[in-house]
């Protein structure tokens, strides 16, 4: 019986094999295609884009797998290995591991026939967004202050301004009618509600993916200078200690803050934690509520970002501050000599400021300087699908992948 199950799963095995190179060669309808004639690789973050000029009617079929051994033969056999059918340029392969090297090769086939030649075999290693950044279209001379990741992606600024682009996308944006000209200062996504804040308590929102926008009531006049939404909650935090909050996002009312402080920024997880001027941090677990914590720092904080089982504070003289918890904060030495404006974690940690300021940490504690390669003021970073995108005055756009 043991031997008669061996022989069984051998044979399983052996007939799945063959299907998959049978797949791999195509049909025999068909007829086998030439490859592309130009294909170029280009690693991103767990990804990497493979362009070529494909022709019409042609069923391109992308192989790539660990490593640098890999045909179009040998390709089922190793471990890791993979094909993207029907491939249209530019594809798209996710899910891999940054610092392997993995090689790409195509070959091509219609309606349905066996595979043609392969093209010539390359490689790429995919690694960690936030070194190396890209310059897009700067929009309007607007100075950028809040940045959205959703479907689509949201930039708010100066004068009321507000742009949007594709999820797929995240680089080109286009102008929206935000109903204002008050400045904006940060926005927010929950679902495919935005909300964002500004200046004279200006709340601007929208309910449908960021195609209409609607002013919202925000029980004040001081600014606002960012929103976080949590526990079925938005919080808005301002100038002079002001909070407001809503269940609705349209009509807020003040809390209490206990502080007459600039608070900066404010997000959520498990808690409200809103961070400001002179070190004040604040914590809540309702948003209505709020506690002083010592923050062990007299710095004016004004970012904030969750990662790596922490909250993580930054500001000017690029003070650091970090916590498990939020009530509980450590301070950390300087990343460097810069004004920290914003700060998000995805892949790792990336934090942006004044002077076009790139910092990036693999644990929240630890932060390397990058090369933006801009010197324009730097007030928001979030990431995207492709790693992350940074904007700042001068409507300047950054994207890193």
């Amino acid at each position: 019986m043991a031997v008669l199950k061996r022989l069984r799963a051998i044979t399983a095995v052996a007939a799945i094999l063959a299907a998959t190179t049978l797949a791999a060669c195509g049909g025999s309808k068909g007829d086998p295609a030439a490859p592309p004639t130009t294909v170029a690789v280009k690693a991103g973050d767990g990804r990497v884009t493979v362009t070529f000029n494909g022709q019409a009617g042609v069923d391109y079929w992308i192989f790539f797998a660990p490593g640098t051994g890999l045909t179009v033969d040998s390709w089922v056999n190793l471990p890791g290995a993979g094909v993207q059918r029907n491939a249209v340029s530019p594809a798209v392969i996710s899910g891999l591991r940054n610092g392997q090297i993995y090689s790409f090769t195509i070959n091509g086939r219609t309606q349905g026939g066996p595979g043609g030649p392969a093209s010539a075999t390359l490689s790429a290693t995919p690694r960690l967004a936030g070194a190396e950044w890209v310059a897009g279209t700067s929009l309007d001379a607007a100075e950028l202050r809040g940045a959205a990741f959703g479907s689509p992606y949201v930039l708010v600024g100066t004068g009321g301004k507000i742009f949007s682009s594709p999820i797929t996308d995240g680089r080109a944006y286009t102008a929206l009618t935000s109903g204002t000209t008050a400045d904006l200062n940060d926005v927010i996504v929950s679902g495919i509600a935005y909300i964002a804040v500004g200046a004279d308590g200006t709340v601007v929102g929208s309910s449908d993916a960021a195609a209409t926008w609607t002013t919202r009531t925000s029980g004040t006049t001081a600014t606002l200078n960012s929103i976080a939404v949590g526990s079925g909650r938005f919080v808005a935090v301002g100038n002079g200690g002001t909070i407001v909050t809503s269940t609705d996002g349209t009509t807020f009312t003040p809390a209490t803050s206990g502080t007459t402080a600039n608070l900066r920024r404010v997000t959520f997880s498990s808690r409200f934690v809103a961070v400001g001027d002179g070190g004040v941090i604040l914590t809540s677990t309702d948003g209505l509520t709020w506690t002083a914590a010592t923050s062990n720092t007299t710095a004016n904080l004004r970012a904030l970002a969750l990662g790596f089982g922490l909250f993580i504070a930054l500001g000017d003289d690029g003070a650091l501050v970090t916590s498990p918890d939020g009530t509980t904060w450590t301070a950390r030495p300087s990343i460097g000599p810069v004004n920290v404006r914003s700060a998000t974690v995805a892949s790792q940690g990336v934090a942006v400021g004044t002077g076009g300021a790139i910092y990036t940490s693999p644990d929240g504690v630890t932060w390397s300087a990058q090369n933006s390669g801009s010197t324009a003021n730097l007030l928001a970073v979030t990431r995207a699908i492709f790693g992350y995108v940074a904007v700042g005055s001068g409507g300047v756009v950054l994207s890193s992948e």
